[in-house]
């Protein structure tokens, strides 16, 4: 079957796996849950995310269950580009390199505790970090534009030139290319 399902140029029909399509979907509806901009997201992150923001694991619902399981992909694969500051959490989220607690390397354990959001350190259009955090990300975040203007902080997939992640990008990823037959 996994042979039937690959590309023709791959040595099979180029038929689309089910499986392929559902877990593609379910990460679609996870990047859509993670960013937050429609009402059933909103509404569904009322009930399963706890207030640190790690999303909590009683909902029972067969799609919440595979919505959440494509929730470290989407984390992984993604990065906030900085407006405001309201929607990032500075400790958490992943908006440089990586995230600052794991720059830092402070325990799993304490990282519920880092709730802050970016907006603390943004003051009048530039940066305002404790000295600790400056010494160890200051040129990772001498690159990060801060813009003059209100805007609203953005999610991008990293995993396509403009950030957007389309239904074609998300089946490529779950798919994961066989080496091709010539």
């Amino acid at each position: 079957w996994h042979k039937v399902c690959s590309n023709i140029e791959e040595g099979g029909l180029g038929l689309k796996s089910l499986s392929k399509i559902n877990n593609a979907y379910m990460l679609k509806l996870c990047w859509n849950f993670f960013k937050g901009e429609s009402d059933w997201a909103l509404v569904l992150g009322y009930r399963v995310a706890k207030k640190n923001g790690t999303v909590a694991h009683y909902l029972t619902s067969t799609i919440w269950a595979s919505i959440r399981d494509m929730y470290p992909k989407v984390k992984n694969h993604s990065t906030w580009i900085i407006g405001n500051g309201y929607k990032v959490n500075f400790w958490t989220d992943r908006w440089i390199s990586m995230p600052i607690i794991d720059i830092m390397n402070i325990h799993a354990y304490f990282h519920p505790k880092f709730k802050c959001s970016m907006s603390h350190f943004l003051k009048d259009g530039s940066w305002h970090l404790p000295l600790a955090i400056q010494g160890r990300v200051g040129n990772q975040i001498d690159n990060i534009a801060i813009p003059l203007c209100e805007l609203e902080d953005s999610l991008i997939w990293n995993l396509t030139p403009n950030g957007d992640m389309s239904f074609k990008d998300v089946y490529s990823f779950c798919r994961q290319p066989k080496p091709k037959i010539n």
